[in-house]
Order: C-alpha cells, then sequence, then structure tokens
C-alpha cells in the first residue's frame, strides 16, 4: 500500500498547484474602467490619396463597468474645403464582420463630426473597433494640416449632432462628466 500513495499523492499535488496557480493569475488580472480606456486606445490617420482621408481606431481593451454610450470624431478640415463636398463612410467592426455602417455627420466651424454608438446588441459590440473615410470633391490633402480628436462617452445621454455645434462644449454644456479626449497629432 505505501508503494502506491505516491501514485495517489502525485496527481492530488498537481490538482492542488494547478488550481493555486490559476486562482493567483486570474487575481493578478487587471481590469480596465472606461476612465482608463484612452491608454489602450490606438488611433491612427492615413492619408490614401490627395481626396481620401482614412481614419481607424482599436480599443486595446474592454472596460469591466460596460459598453454603453456614444463616442464621437471631430475631424478637422483642411483649409479651403468649406464650401467643397464632403463624403463620409463609417464602418464600426467585429473582428472582419461590418457590424454598423454610416454615412452621417455634420460640419462644425473648421470640422466635421461624426457619432456612433458604444453597445452589445444581441452577440454583437458596437464602438470598439472601426473606420472612417472622409472624401472631398477636390484634391486637397497633400499632408494633414489638422488633427482628429476621439470622444469618448459611457452613459447614455442625448446629445443630437447639429450643424455648427463644438462638441467639447456641448458635453461641458450638457454636464455630462464621463467622458475624456484623445486627440491624434
Amino acid at each position: 500500500m505505501k508503494g502506491n500513495a505516491i501514485v495517489l499523492l502525485l496527481p492530488a499535488t498537481v490538482m492542488i498547484g494547478l488550481f493555486i496557480f490559476g486562482y493567483i493569475t486570474l487575481s493578478q488580472t487587471e481590469e480596465v474602467s472606461n476612465e482608463d480606456l484612452k491608454e489602450s486606445l490606438s488611433i491612427n490617420e492615413e492619408i490614401v490619396d490627395h481626396q481620401t482621408l482614412k481614419i481607424n481606431w482599436q480599443w486595446g481593451d474592454f472596460p469591466e463597468d460596460g459598453i454603453r454610450g456614444e463616442d464621437f470624431l471631430e475631424i478637422a478640415l483642411p483649409d479651403g474645403t468649406e464650401e467643397m463636398s464632403i463624403e463620409t463612410e463609417l464602418i464600426l467592426t467585429q473582428g472582419d464582420d461590418i457590424v454598423y455602417e454610416s454615412n452621417h455627420f455634420v460640419k462644425s466651424d473648421g470640422s466635421i463630426i461624426i457619432s456612433f454608438p458604444n453597445e452589445v446588441q444581441d452577440e454583437q459590440i458596437l464602438g470598439p473597433s472601426g473606420e472612417v473615410v472622409v472624401r472631398f470633391s477636390e484634391t486637397v490633402l497633400d499632408q494633414r494640416q489638422g488633427n482628429t480628436d476621439y470622444y469618448h462617452t459611457w452613459y447614455d445621454h442625448n446629445i443630437q449632432l447639429k450643424e455648427g455645434m463644438d462638441i467639447e462644449e456641448t458635453l461641458i454644456g450638457d454636464h455630462i462628466q464621463s467622458y475624456w479626449k484623445v486627440s491624434t497629432s
């Protein structure tokens, strides 16, 4: 019987060790809140050609306090585009699948503003990954002179996009404190 004790003790010891190691590993995993999400946001701009600008973003993590609210992109326009025809295409993705599309934007003072939802619908997650393509009717993009501001909110609000609005002033004016802004340079 003593010779068989190792056969019983060895698997039990391995199981206990794996349980302890797994517990320690899971308890040390950092959780990200919506406030800290900006540290893991990756946002890139690319001039595709002299008439097309592409902006894409990807969250590095999902917030522990849930995905909800609405995000905004404020894209500075090049000089001389005030009277020019502009088209936008917003695509939100999950993996390789397109989960949301929109062409809606409003013009502000020297920029355009695009909004998109952050939410979970059935099995689709909207907001953490996407792309905006801005097309100008004439050649204007020799090199990027402005920047893009990404505004992330994480509470439901009723902000409606209007021509000429300033998104940051609107967030402050509506007393929305649960937001942050990241700017490209």
